[in-house]
């Protein structure tokens, strides 16, 4: 059996938004990424439960979807 703590990486999925307005996190600028992946980071080592970063990384990413500059 593995050793690993059996947690999987994040995975982003480049998935087509349902609102026209929103761009998809692969058209994004490449600081609003890096921004959005430093903001989940730090919630992990604040220690914030998985469905606080869930819920917290949702609004982040729909914020950051509306942007056309970077943040």
């Amino acid at each position: 059996m593995s050793q690993g703590n059996r947690k999987r990486r994040a995975h982003f999925k480049n998935i087509t938004p349902a609102d026209p307005a929103l761009k998809a996190l692969g058209q994004w600028p490449t600081a609003n990424r890096r921004f959005y992946i430093r903001f989940r980071a730090w919630l992990t080592a604040g220690g914030y439960s998985p469905s606080a970063l869930h819920i917290y990384g949702t609004a982040a990413r729909m914020a950051l979807a509306f942007l056309r500059k970077p943040y």
